[in-house]
């Protein structure tokens, strides 16, 4: 969840990235965010929530965000291409 709240010295913005887990109790789904560590009580931004991919898996995803499964196998060539050639 991204929310706004005082300077983040990691960016010089005031936005601030909130991890958390969502599971399943019951017949609810529950969220469990990380605890917010600065003065200023932070404000939600937006309604979305976001993966933390990196890597591969985030060239994949955003592959298959235009044809689903195009990712795997186009990333997987692509590394296997990349190989043989080295």
């Amino acid at each position: 969840m991204i929310v706004e709240a005082g300077e983040n010295p990691a960016t010089g913005q005031n936005f601030h990235r909130l991890s958390g887990t969502v599971t399943l109790s019951e017949n609810e789904f529950v969220a469990s965010w990380q605890e917010f560590p600065g003065a200023i009580r932070p404000r939600i931004v937006g309604g979305g929530f976001y993966q933390d991919l990196v890597g591969a898996t985030l060239t994949a995803k955003a592959f298959d965000s235009v044809k689903p499964g195009l990712g795997k196998w186009l990333i997987t060539l692509a590394s296997w291409l990349f190989a043989i050639s080295t």
